[in-house]
């Protein structure tokens, strides 16, 4: 895969349609479809920090995860104590926490574009 096809299996992991990531991250219209292999990094800056959940590392490359902090897992080696453990627990708890809110507010995300959109539609007509 490319840089292009990695970015597009982003946007269809996360249900974002192109236009609607060209528009969060500040893009022109059409980036997506142009972005080739050598895309600036004042370009790729923008995208990872309105999207700071796709590793960056990952679209350049795709060496690693697709979804920062998606490979971390937590061990609990032989030996710890009970504290240790249950400190572990509540992390990995407050992990999947995070996980849950970031997809609920991709889903918040996508409802105020439709808003957007018919709105923008609805005052058009009026007009």
């Amino acid at each position: 895969m490319n840089t292009k096809e990695r970015l597009l299996a982003y946007l269809k992991y996360k249900g974002i349609k192109k236009a609607a990531f060209e528009k969060i991250a500040g893009l022109s219209n059409g980036f997506v479809d142009k972005m080739g292999d050598n895309t600036r990094s004042a370009k790729l800056e923008a995208i990872s920090n309105s999207f700071p959940d796709l590793n960056i590392n990952w679209l350049r490359t795709g060496e690693g995860s697709m979804i920062v902090g998606q490979e971390v897992k937590f061990n609990n080696p032989p030996g710890n104590s009970d504290e240790v453990s249950r400190l572990l627990s509540l992390l990995e708890a407050s992990h999947e926490t995070i996980r849950k809110r970031d997809e609920q507010i991709d889903r918040l995300i996508t409802l105020l574009e439709k808003e957007t959109e018919r709105t923008e539609f609805i005052n058009k007509v009026a007009v």
